[in-house]
């Protein structure tokens, strides 16, 4: 079979839910992933067969695809702030409004700081900022096993060091002996009630665990948070989390209580999406 029929099917199989433009994108994502091949090689070489196996591959990439399953999951790897990252069902896929988070902890990391990422999922955030920041130490946190060995994993795909606590963000008594310089979390923020304004392939495939929080208590994971700033976060520290645009104030006027500085920042869409705080001494 040629890819250009290879191509028509996925065009046809998905259109009709996801428009074609997003059809034929996926398609384009999964040709690179089986076989190196870029668009443009496409449009030069779409005549051209392709043995059995792959096309085998294809089909049955297809066919998870038509059951709403993200492409990330199915091909098993996401980008995140111009790198390939690992991810299984384990853990959420990266957001690209995610990444604005790097910018900020960049624009206030110190050389040897010390970072710990609460609810490190994938390990993006923390091996990103490994990675970005002069001589930094991280520590990744996760209350998931799954979630830490996915972790682990791009932190060898990487070549990263970074340390990993297996502890709920909730109740991490052990950190709390523990000095850092940068707290960064991006916790679970959705409520229950907006779950019906979420498409079916996030709802039906990625981590319930990492997304939602109670209606009756939306700012769950940052009191959480909050109350292990106060203890863990050193003088001068900063804390760094990505929010619900609905309770941003509600957030910033939390962490006001014990701290300064506090900042609602906005997203590449002009969403309330992070608020940043200080830890100053009394």
């Amino acid at each position: 079979m040629a890819l250009e029929g290879i191509f028509l099917d996925f065009r046809k199989t998905l259109a009709a839910t996801l428009g074609q433009n997003e059809a034929d994108a996926m398609f384009f994502v999964v040709l690179e992933f089986l076989t190196g091949m870029n668009r443009t090689q496409f449009f030069i070489d779409r005549k051209q067969e392709v043995s059995a196996d792959v096309k085998d591959q294809f089909q049955k990439i297809l066919k998870r695809l038509s059951r709403n399953e993200p492409l990330q999951y199915v091909i098993g790897e996401a980008w995140f702030y111009g790198r390939r990252f690992v991810v299984d069902k384990n853990v959420l896929i990266p957001r690209p409004e995610t990444e604005e988070i790097i910018g900020l902890v960049k624009r206030v990391c110190k050389p040897e700081a010390r970072i710990i990422d609460l609810g490190t999922g994938s390990g993006c955030i923390a091996v990103t900022l490994a990675l970005e920041c002069d001589n930094v130490s991280v520590t990744a946190l996760d209350v998931s096993d799954g979630a830490l060995q996915v972790a682990k994993q791009n932190a060898r795909n990487c070549n990263v060091p970074l340390n990993f606590l297996q502890l709920d963000m909730l109740s991490p008594v052990a950190i709390h002996v523990q000095q850092f310089d940068i707290i960064v979390s991006n916790p679970p923020y959705v409520t229950e009630g907006e779950k019906v304004q979420m498409n079916p392939n996030v709802l039906d495939h990625e981590p319930e665990l990492a997304l939602f929080v109670p209606n009756d208590n939306p700012l769950r994971f940052y009191s959480g948070i909050f109350m292990l700033a106060q203890k863990s976060l050193s003088v001068n520290g900063w804390l760094i989390v990505e929010i619900n645009e609905k309770y941003g104030k509600q957030t910033a006027d939390l962490f006001s209580l014990c701290f300064e500085n506090v900042e609602i920042i906005k997203d590449i869409n002009n969403k309330d999406r992070f608020v940043m705080a200080q830890k100053k001494s009394r």
